[in-house]
């Protein structure tokens, strides 16, 4: 359950970014990764305790590893310096040497403090009702200008209750799907704003054992006479490939992306920790 990093170092400097329950695993490393990349990041979630925490622990995360890259760079060049200076043949040598030195560690001085150099922030969203997601997007188009990336990330998988949300729907299929596409419709004026705006759906493996009822696309009449938990996420999953599809070929006449990934089993995630053992 472990895989490569990201192969480019591209930084994203001042991109607007959400990312959808990013309090802990698969979000939680975007979040992280993306805000590393300088990218202003909003951890939507719902549980804004675990979210905040998250925000802060990101951000300590990143300034001890940016001063620790600073540091090795530091040696590095000062390791560099003091071998030229010692090969020097004559005096001019060693003083252009010294002031390579000190400009080398003026240019490492400078700049925003490590504590103040990643934003990461963290907002309320909760995917189980749709006057919240409203008012998220209300909130969210009020304060930024623009919005360049949407990271549709949160979900529930197995959930074992077969009661719906206050919006009438089953659990898997409003906070894995209804929401999340809900919630980027209400931001396409947004993320149309950006040079390149980018919508990412997550979907999962599972999608491939559930079928679509084109009369019943929702699945009303089966989750009332017939429910199972791994069959409403598998079918919640399936839904999120078919819209992507939908709305990649709607949005393909303007500046927005949309795709849909399978990031496949990660630790920190809900269904692993549902299974014993894990």
């Amino acid at each position: 359950m472990s895989g490569q990093r990201c192969p480019n170092d591209n930084h994203i400097r001042d991109q607007i970014v959400i990312v959808t329950g990013a309090n802990t695993g698969i979000g939680y490393e975007i979040a992280k990764a993306l805000a590393g990349r300088g990218g202003r990041v909003i951890l939507a979630c719902r549980n804004m305790e675990a979210a905040e925490k998250a925000a802060a622990v990101i951000k300590r995360e990143l300034c001890c590893q940016l001063l620790n890259d600073k540091s090795k760079s530091k040696q590095k060049s000062t390791t560099t310096n003091n071998s030229e200076s010692a090969n020097a043949s004559d005096n001019t040598n060693t003083t252009t040497n010294t002031t390579t030195t000190t400009n080398t560690t003026t240019r490492n001085d400078t700049g925003p403090a490590p504590n103040q150099r990643f934003c990461v922030e963290a907002r309320y969203l909760d995917l189980r009702s749709f006057d919240n997601v409203r008012r998220f997007a209300r909130n969210i188009m009020a304060e930024f200008e623009r919005i360049d990336i949407l990271i549709n990330n949160a979900g529930v998988i197995f959930e074992p209750s077969k009661e719906n949300t206050t919006d009438g729907f089953e659990q898997h299929l409003q906070v894995n799907y209804l929401a999340p596409f809900l919630l980027s419709h209400l931001l396409l004026p947004h993320l149309k704003k950006s040079e390149n705006g980018r919508i990412i759906n997550v979907s999962a493996h599972s999608h491939a054992s559930a079928k679509m009822d084109f009369d019943d696309p929702l699945n009303m009449g089966m989750w009332a006479s017939k429910f199972h938990p791994r069959d409403a996420f598998a079918h919640s999953k399936l839904a999120v490939i078919l819209a992507t599809r939908w709305m990649a070929k709607e949005l393909k006449d303007t500046s927005i992306t949309v795709n849909c990934c399978t990031p496949g089993l990660v630790r920190g995630t809900s269904h692993l920790r549902r299974e014993q053992g894990i």
